[in-house]
Parts: structure tokens; sequence; C-alpha cells
């Protein structure tokens, strides 16, 4: 028995291993293409969470100087840029409690801060991040 003669094509093969590097090629670079778009949603999220703690801040003082020009002062909304801010004050005796929430976009940060009232100028007592 004879097996039949098949001719030999180096084109042929050229092109199935072409084929197969472009598609390795194509795979690798979406896979780095897609963990750099990981890479750039990371660090907007990092961005905006930081600028909603720096929003929180901004209104802690702002409910800080308002009460050591009116001790009866008991909060209210803020916005500052993008975001906004609730403030609520607390007493219990001569202490008040300050907590503020801040949000930007889908962001939220909470800071609570006791302040000791007996005192001129008041005394903050403690200054923390409240976790959401």
């Amino acid at each position: 028995m004879t097996t039949p003669h098949v001719p030999h094509r180096p084109g042929a093969m050229l092109l199935i291993t072409m084929l197969i590097v472009g598609a390795a090629g194509l795979i690798i670079g979406i896979s780095v293409s897609m963990s750099g778009v990981g890479e750039l949603d990371m660090g907007f999220s990092s961005n905006q969470s930081a600028e909603a703690l720096a929003i929180a801040d901004g209104c802690t003082q702002d409910a800080l100087f308002r009460l050591m020009r009116d001790r009866s002062y008991n909060g209210g909304s803020l916005t500052i840029g993008d975001g906004s801010c609730t403030i609520t004050i607390a007493t219990v005796g001569q202490q008040k409690t300050i907590t503020v929430v801040a949000s930007l976009g889908k962001w939220q940060r909470t800071l609570e801060v006791d302040v000791d009232m007996a005192t001129n100028p008041l005394t903050i007592l403690d200054w923390s991040e409240v976790a959401n």
C-alpha cells in the first residue's frame, strides 16, 4: 500500500504559525489593557474617597468655628465643591458631639468630634472617623 503524496506547503504552515502568534498577542494585549482599566478605576475611587474625607474635614472645621461664635449652633447642611455634608450636634451636659456626614457621588465619609464647651475657647476632646 502506498501513501498518497501530500504536496509540501511552507506558506500554509507560516500562515497557521502567524495566526497562533497573533491570537496569543491579542490575548496578552487585552489582559494588559483590562488591568490598566482596573488600575484607573482604583485610582479614581481612592481619589474620590480622599476628597469626601476632605469635605468632611472642612465641614467639621466650619461647625467648630460656628460653635465658637454661637454656642447654641445645632448643625445644618453645606455644599463644598461637588460634595455636600450634613452636620448634627448632640449635647450632653457641657459636652457636644459633632457628627459630620460628607457625600461625594457614591462616596460617604463620617467624622465625629467631641467638644468640651465648659472651657473658653472650647476644647476638642476627640476627633475620629466613623466607619460607614
